[in-house]
């Protein structure tokens, strides 16, 4: 009876996490939400590249703009010949969830990409939710490819927490990805950098998001996700890479590696601007990852390693410096033109 019982429950938990898993046509070939393209599981390279980009939709104060970013559109020829197998989106791809904007998302960006597209919903994506699923699917699920396992989570749920079935089902993939010895990597994806709230080293990032709406009732993650993570990381090398980032005001790219952990967190996102960047990521027959950032701008970047914590907090206590400096200047040139007229 007990072993009954057992084998049940096991047969119970394969079929849950299929479900999740594995987005529907086969069990070979895996569907991406955003333009339904396959990806082939039976044509796995031993070596493969993924490209990561969030917050497509660009400058939100560009109101009148019904596109994503011209920045990210004018970029994709490049992206489809560049032998990619699958493009990783990391929410916010309009600016809302309208027909209109759904419609030139569509024949702007995910018809023309012909790489499956993959999404890490933002709140953009789901300002109707009810839309959203109806045309892409579930907004939380995951995929096995080659050495790797690949999460997507909503973090536009429940104010941001992973609670509630998500959290099992987060929990229930990563005990699996555990045991299974085949499993050498996970990447981890959501928008919003719910990794950043409550730790005060990501303090100048936390500070520097899009928007900061949407995190500050976010107080699960180190009480309920952050265990499950560190104990996955013990075994799998682990990233969680998130969207949230982009904007003139925010940050275009940041990269830390958890020495404490091993965990390495990433933000990258698109913002109108001359810093645009993507992620070209890859990872050859040894299981070796490497991260490069991609201009949309032709503008040089760097190394990811280089869009660490200190380059940031240097950044931006030069950014406050300059904008006193011309608050001066300002201030000067004012009350000079004012002694001279009166």
């Amino acid at each position: 009876m007990l072993k009954t019982r057992k084998a049940c429950c096991n047969i119970w938990l394969i079929s849950w996490l299929f479900a999740f898993c594995f987005p529907p046509v086969m069990a070979d070939t895996i569907t991406a939400p955003l333009n339904k393209l396959v990806l082939d599981l039976d044509q796995m390279n031993a070596s493969y590249r993924f490209y990561l980009a969030g917050h497509l939709y660009g400058d939100p104060r560009n109101r009148d703009s019904l596109f994503p970013a011209s920045t990210f559109i004018a970029y994709i020829n490049r992206i489809n010949s560049d032998n990619a197998q699958f493009f990783v989106s990391l929410g916010d791809n309009y600016r809302m969830t309208k027909e209109i904007y759904l419609t030139n998302f569509k024949k702007s960006v995910a018809e023309k990409l012909k790489i499956p597209m993959f999404n890490a919903v933002g709140n953009h994506d789901v300002t109707n939710r009810e839309v959203y699923e109806k045309e892409f699917g579930k907004t939380y699920y995951c995929f096995r490819y080659n050495m790797g396992l690949f999460i997507f989570l909503d973090s536009e749920l429940n104010a941001g927490n992973i609670v509630g079935d998500q959290l099992d089902f987060f929990v229930t993939t990563t005990q699996e990805a555990i045991k299974d010895q085949e499993i050498r990597h996970v990447f981890i994806f959501s928008h919003k950098l719910i990794w950043g709230v409550g730790d005060p080293k990501y303090q100048v990032i936390m500070k520097n998001v899009n928007s900061g709406s949407g995190y500050t009732s976010n107080d699960n993650f180190r009480k309920d996700v952050q265990p499950v993570l560190v104990n996955l990381s013990k075994y799998k090398s682990t990233y969680w890479i998130s969207g949230d980032v982009g904007c003139s005001w925010s940050i275009p790219f940041f990269f830390h590696k958890d020495l404490l952990t091993n965990i390495t967190y990433i933000a990258t996102g698109i913002g109108d601007t001359k810093e645009d960047m993507i992620v070209r990521s890859n990872v050859d027959s040894s299981g070796h990852i490497k991260f490069n950032l991609v201009s949309l701008t032709e503008k040089p970047v760097a190394k990811v390693e280089n869009y660490g914590l200190d380059y940031w907090e240097n950044r931006k206590k030069q950014l406050s410096v300059g904008s006193y400096f011309r608050f001066g200047v300002f201030v000067v040139i004012s009350l000079s033109i004012f002694l001279y007229l009166f």
